[in-house]
């Protein structure tokens, strides 16, 4: 295979999960490194899985933050758990990753305790590039304009139940976003799995695809979505607001990688 200076390179797509840490951090602000990766910015696809499992009530607030090769930072807020004993996920998808940290901020002699995951598929070469997807007709592997070209596959939530809970209050929370700009086909399934305290209270799943098209459905049991270069799923739970409903969402994302 030719590489971006026209010489002969050797390249490789590797699976790799960089973390599966479970941690207890004080609530007193500071950045906590859990992953930088050095040596520049590889052609890869990344899924960071997190959840909440500090016991309530909530004395800080737990923060994702990931760092792009581009210098892009992303910042998001992962919610307590209501009940004892549950907790609340949330996955992000993204290219190019550099480095993954959390931070807890509240009262300083509490902790914030939690679980992390980083899988990644990297391609160890020269070159790299997004490859158009007809996927199932294009990429099996085959040379596309010269390039390598295969299928990948990252679960959404691999080492933990991707749980979430929120109160009936008709509050959205996104809990799976996909910010690669890498096109993708994803299966997601989600599940309501109860509802406390009241039975008035109704689960809706909402879609949005890269191209802002929205898709709603009401969630009853089980759901499964086969969506083509997802954006993001939020969950919204209507009905009485003391009550509170509780989900998890689970799938896998493909994605052709070229190198």
């Amino acid at each position: 295979m030719n590489g971006i200076d026209g010489r002969n390179t050797l390249c490789n797509i590797e699976s790799e999960t960089y973390l599966d840490n479970d941690f207890s951090i004080p609530c007193d602000g500071e950045r906590r490194y859990f992953l930088e990766i050095m040596g520049g910015d590889k052609c890869s696809e990344s899924i960071v899985s997190i959840r909440n499992i500090t016991r309530p009530p909530a004395t800080c607030t737990m923060t994702l933050i990931i760092e792009k090769n581009d210098g892009t930072i992303i910042s998001r807020v992962v919610p307590p758990p209501i009940q004892v004993f549950n907790s609340n996920a949330i996955a992000i998808a993204v290219n190019g990753l550099k480095s993954v940290s959390v931070k807890c901020e509240g009262l300083p002699e509490n902790t914030c305790q939690g679980q992390i995951t980083v899988s990644q598929q990297v391609c160890e070469c020269l070159s790299c590039h997004t490859c158009s997807m007809k996927m199932k007709r294009k990429c099996k592997g085959r040379s596309i304009e010269q390039e390598e070209c295969s299928l990948q596959g990252l679960q959404l939530s691999p080492s933990f139940p991707s749980f979430f809970e929120q109160n009936c209050n008709g509050t959205t929370r996104t809990v799976y976003e996909d910010l690669s700009d890498r096109e993708s086909v994803t299966q997601i399934t989600v599940s309501n799995l109860e509802v406390s305290g009241s039975e008035e209270c109704m689960m809706t799943a909402i879609i949005e695809t890269m191209d802002g098209r929205i898709t709603t459905e009401i969630i009853e049991g089980r759901e499964a979505f086969l969506v083509d270069n997802i954006r993001s799923l939020s969950i919204t739970c209507t009905g009485d607001p003391d009550g509170i409903c509780r989900g998890q969402f689970t799938g896998q994302k493909q994605f052709c990688l070229c190198c």
